[in-house]
């Protein structure tokens, strides 16, 4: 009997465990996407360097659970849009955030509760 009331317990530790992680992953993907979206392509690129850094600083959380290919694709082009930033190339920034938006937007879709999240 104890080891059926073990079992349930570390089945609803687990369960809470990983929904608790989903749910700050998920709020801090929506944070830098928040933040990915006001960010000018046409000003400097002191705003874009500062949110690198922040990204910089989650990256450790979130590369507990999410793949780190991903993560190495979005830190790429946090650098090409900070580089395009700091040559004053508004449509390369331009496209550059796009490409950062969506791979944060993947990011978000691959971490959440669904389907294509399990296989």
């Amino acid at each position: 009997m104890k080891v059926k009331i073990f079992a349930i317990l570390v089945l609803i530790l687990i369960l809470t465990a990983s929904a608790l992680n989903t749910h700050f992953v998920l709020k801090t993907i929506d944070t830098l996407t928040e933040a990915v979206e006001a960010l000018p392509t046409d000003g400097t690129a002191e705003a874009a360097e500062t949110l690198f850094s922040d990204y910089k600083k989650k990256e450790g959380f979130l590369s507990l659970t999410v793949s780190h290919n991903d993560l190495t694709d979005i830190e790429s082009f946090f650098s090409e849009t900070v580089g395009y930033l700091s040559v004053k190339d508004a449509d390369g920034a331009q496209m550059a955030k796009s490409r950062l938006l969506d791979a944060l937007t993947h990011l978000r879709r691959l971490s959440g509760v669904n389907i294509s999240s399990v296989f």
